[in-house]
């Protein structure tokens, strides 16, 4: 089985405090079961860019470009606009 990592769970491994559980969730499986979307690097680009130039924004533009971006090198993935839509719908609930 394989996952795909949302933007918010991923930068949860670069927190200064990150989630307990989300931690325990990435050491409970196969990092190779692991994959990212083209929109996680968008969403991550987008933060990254709004952030002053700092010593914190250089640490996060290296992480993503190089940690993830060669971590997950076989295993980022385009997405179609079926699955744009259902992600909206899964996630509106969570706005509102």
């Amino acid at each position: 089985m394989g996952y795909l990592i949302d933007t918010c769970c991923i930068s949860e491994l670069v927190k200064k405090k990150p989630s307990a559980q989300v931690l325990k969730w990435f050491e409970e499986h196969e990092e190779l079961s692991m994959y990212l979307s083209v929109i996680t690097f968008v969403e991550l680009r987008k933060g990254i860019e709004k952030l002053p130039d700092s010593k914190k924004k250089q640490k996060l533009n290296n992480w993503v470009q190089e940690d993830l971006s060669f971590g997950f090198k076989n295993r980022v993935l385009a997405i179609g606009m079926k699955v744009v839509n259902k992600r909206g719908r899964l996630f509106l609930p969570l706005m509102l």
